[in-house]
């Protein structure tokens, strides 16, 4: 019986056994660079713990005196409200991602396996493990690992419902809980109703939809009840939609041309392509040429309202439906290339080497350099291979270098998360513990997530994505002088900031010292948070904090003065 047990879920528990590897090695990896300490890889994930601990006490913003819509999620800050309650909710949101990744494991294997053959799915699957940041999304911190899960989840219904014309139970709560995990998620929503209308299914997909209308319609209202806009600041913010007078055709032109140019545009504009032929293909069902098109639909709506990067997490959500998709479309080529020696060369290698960054501590020029060594290696291998037929050379050596290509950013990424997490501890944690533990008194800021949670000073969001003034002016002002009158009404004396985030400083500012950040190998965090006085009169306590908090900073942190020479040299301490 347990033979056939393991015969039967083969795919599912070879892939949890990778799935588990990898998220031990990227978890050991940051506890071992952060002296034990858990640190997301972003700051942002603080902001929604911020929100949360705030929600616990019934009121909604950041500041407990402050509204802010600063979270991009509907859904989410609610349902982490409640682990704010424990000392460390960071290990149980990481848990509660960790969890949805099965869930998505076994969605995805079994979507696999009804086309490709255990080892092809298998190796399918250590592909999206490990090359495409499935396990390293979950270290974000946020909602994204329950987007994806429920995209996969509205993939397989969609599958479901066009192999056998039926609809799960399931699916009507998903229909009305996707959207409100994260927004993008309603164009897949949106896909799969009109597939089921296409299918004379009208009564409950209509229902589930006109339900999660009204609950964005409600959170809306609320928004807009406090005085904040009807979308999370969060969203207007990155989306740069505010202080402009550019119309909306332009903007919707500008959001599409800026997708296009990243890497993730890109890999999904290859993905569109196989899609688009094989919607265009007669001889392919109406069926598969119907999704097909619903597919189109949904990856053009993404262009023009969505975006990709910012550590690939925008994007994943769409890009595991698409490749799955593929694969459902051209089983036999995917199969052909799954199959092929170099794929096996090149997943060991992919899969050895973030551990050997890792723990040499190798800086960003040493990746790039092994990386095109790799890529050179792994061409010379299929050109020995298939240099009989140079027909079958050109095809080798562009499939892989196109699979090269689209593989190559998320990988990077992949290997930059543990740094990422050490950056976050050598800066934004260690804001943290310099403004409550040594000054604590308001600051302003443009990271806002770690230097505002679980403090009870105000923090000032010079950034706007959990202050909406602040976003108004920075996008709509050419000169600084707003963010002086920002700190001069919040009565704020100290202000921690990447100084070439904004267009420049305001002229009572005093640069009294930078955190230096001084580990070799970095992500896309600058190595130095200048420190300002907005008025003279603030430096001496501001002084007197710092030097005390220099004291007990890590080996790798430096606080400098403005010139770059050590602040102090006193017994620095591990902290």
């Amino acid at each position: 019986m347990n033979n056939a047990f393991f015969s039967n879920h083969k795919l599912v528990i070879h892939s949890l056994f990778i799935y588990c590897t990898v998220f031990a090695a990227f978890l050991g990896a940051i506890l071992w660079l952060n002296q034990g300490l858990f640190v997301f890889v972003l700051d942002d994930p603080y902001i929604h713990l911020a929100l949360a601990e705030n929600l616990m006490q019934g009121h909604y913003g950041v500041n407990i005196d402050e509204y802010a819509s600063s979270s991009s999620s509907i859904l989410w800050p609610i349902l982490i409200a409640p682990l704010t309650l424990f000392e460390r909710p960071e290990y149980l949101i990481l848990l509660l991602n960790f969890l949805a990744g099965i869930a998505t494991l076994i969605c995805f294997s079994t979507i696999l396996r009804s086309v490709l053959d255990d080892e092809s799915a298998l190796k399918f699957m250590a592909m999206l493990i490990i090359l495409f940041n499935l396990v390293g999304i979950h270290f974000t911190g946020m909602e994204h690992s329950l987007q994806i899960l429920c995209v996969a989840l509205l993939f397989k219904a969609t599958l479901m419902l066009y192999e056998d014309n039926k609809i799960p139970n399931w699916i009507f709560p998903l229909l009305i809980i996707a959207p409100l995990i994260r927004y993008e998620n309603t164009l897949f929503c949106f896909g799969f109703a009109l597939l089921a209308f296409s299918r004379r299914y009208f009564l409950g997909v209509i229902l589930a939809g006109m339900l999660a209308m009204f609950f964005i319609a409600a959170q809306s209202y609320y928004w807009h009840s406090l005085g904040l806009p009807l979308l999370p600041s969060s969203i207007m913010t990155k989306t740069q939609a505010l202080g402009t007078n550019s119309h909306f055709l332009s903007s919707l032109i500008g959001n599409i041309l800026r997708n296009i140019k990243s890497p993730g545009g890109l890999t999904l504009l290859i993905l569109l392509g196989l899609i688009i032929k094989a919607a265009l293909n007669t001889s392919r069902e109406n069926k598969e040429r119907i999704i097909a098109g619903i597919f189109i639909v949904i990856a053009c709506l993404h262009f023009m309202l969505f975006r990709f990067g910012w550590y690939a997490r925008y994007e994943l959500y769409i890009l595991f439906p698409y490749l799955l998709f593929i694969i459902y479309l051209y089983p036999s080529i995917c199969k052909q290339l799954l199959n092929h020696t170099v794929m096996r060369i090149f997943l060991i290698i992919a899969f050895t080497l973030p551990i050997g960054f890792v723990v040499f501590k190798a800086s960003q020029q040493h990746i790039t350099v092994v990386s095109i060594v790799c890529l050179i290696l792994a061409a010379l291998i299929i050109y020995k291979h298939h240099q009989k037929s140079s027909a079958s050379t050109i095809k080798f050596l562009t499939t892989s270098v196109l699979l090269f290509l689209f593989v190559a950013p998320y990988w990077f990424i992949s290997l930059l998360y543990p740094i990422v997490s050490h950056n976050v501890y050598h800066q934004q944690y260690q804001m943290h513990r310099f403004v409550t533990q040594y000054y604590q008194k308001p600051v302003a800021i443009n990271d806002l997530g770690l230097v505002s949670y679980r403090n009870s000073n105000y923090v000032l969001d010079l950034w706007g994505l959990a202050y909406y003034p602040s976003a108004v002016q920075r996008l709509s002002n050419t000169t600084p002088d707003w963010m002086n009158e920002m700190t001069e009404r919040h009565e704020v004396g100290m202000v921690m900031i990447y100084a070439s985030e904004f267009v420049g400083i305001p002229k009572p500012w005093v640069e009294v010292a930078r955190l230096h950040d001084d580990f070799p190998l970095r992500g896309f965090i600058p190595p130095n948070v200048q420190i300002f006085a907005t008025h003279k009169d603030a430096i001496p306590e501001i002084m007197l904090a710092l030097s005390a908090f220099n004291q007990q900073s890590p080996p790798d942190v430096k606080m400098q003065t403005p010139g770059g020479l050590p602040l102090s040299l006193e017994n620095k301490q591990e902290p």
